[in-house]
């Protein structure tokens, strides 16, 4: 008679499904490391974010293969398929998911069965440093070191644009002033295209936080005064004074840092006397990000 005793031992595998065999009910993960998944195995899977955080797969060992192969299915349930493996749909299909499966490893006459127990699911992470090349308003698509990029659709996770403050930017803002700039981004690959979680540039920074303290003139000196400060203070940032009025470009100067605990940058601008007529109202534009403020010129 054949021996029924069976070698057993526990395992833990970290991998990506590359396969899947409903009528054996197995999952493949790497190519290489074949799962078998009972209807009692228990499976976790990320929550939404915010108004979404109820969100996660609605999945369980009995229902596993038909909710993951049903293209009517919500894209938290879907996207734990890779793209090629995934039904078709009209919806986005996300990536495959990175899983930690541990269950246990037996050996017998009928050969080598990795049974799971247990599951958990989470979004590999793929990660571009670059500088800005484009920005689609149409198409969304964002180009960084030549690696076309999304903002991430999926509801489960974060889509967060954000400069290196962490305040939030436009994908508008990042148009106009963020080309050239240098971003990292986090996200994960589709069908060439990287879905970004974060976006994060390095000297753009959010529409706020510059500021005009001083705009004093003396007519009979034909002398201007001004002063100000910005909230997040970059390297290598300028501040552009302008007669608000006609738009005439009255000079340029470096913003300095502001020592804690007050933080930011200050600016002054006190051009040669004589240099043009004071303006009765004055306007400042930052180059990283075109922050602007404007105010009225004090004349004395």
């Amino acid at each position: 008679m054949p021996s029924t005793s069976k070698a057993q031992s526990l395992f833990t595998v970290e991998g990506t499904i590359t396969g899947i065999d409903p009528s054996k009910r197995t999952v493949t993960l790497d190519h290489v490391f074949p799962i078998e998944i009972p209807t009692t195995m228990k499976f976790t899977g990320p929550k939404g974010t915010g108004a979404a955080s109820s969100l996660q797969p609605d999945i369980t060992g009995a229902n596993f293969f038909s909710r993951i192969l049903d293209s009517s299915a919500p894209n938290r349930v879907r996207s734990i398929l890779p793209s090629d493996l995934a039904p078709k749909s009209t919806v986005l299909v996300y990536p495959g998911a990175t899983i930690i499966a541990q269950g246990l490893r037996t050996t017998d006459s009928t050969g080598t069965h990795n049974v799971a127990a247990f599951a958990d699911f989470k979004i590999a992470e793929h990660v571009i440093v670059g500088t800005l090349e484009s920005v689609d308003l149409t198409t969304g698509v964002i180009v960084v070191a030549g690696q076309p990029c999304k903002m991430n659709p999926d509801e489960r996770f974060i889509s967060s644009l954000v400069d290196r403050g962490n305040s939030p930017l436009t994908i508008q803002r990042l148009h106009d002033f963020g080309i050239g700039d240098v971003i990292t981004i986090v996200g994960y690959r589709l069908d060439g295209v990287c879905y970004v979680n974060t976006l994060q540039t390095t000297a753009l920074v959010a529409a706020q936080g510059v500021s005009i303290t001083q705009a004093d003139g003396v007519a009979k000196s034909n002398t201007l005064t001004m002063k100000g400060a910005v909230a997040v203070y970059v390297p290598g940032q300028t501040v552009s004074i302008y007669n608000a009025v006609t738009n005439q470009l009255l000079g340029t100067v470096a913003t300095t840092l502001n020592p804690p605990p007050v933080g930011g940058g200050v600016w002054n601008f006190k051009p040669k006397a004589g240099s043009f007529t004071i303006p009765t109202k004055v306007k400042v534009v930052t180059s990283n990000g075109g922050l602007t403020a404007t105010a009225n010129v004090i004349i004395k």
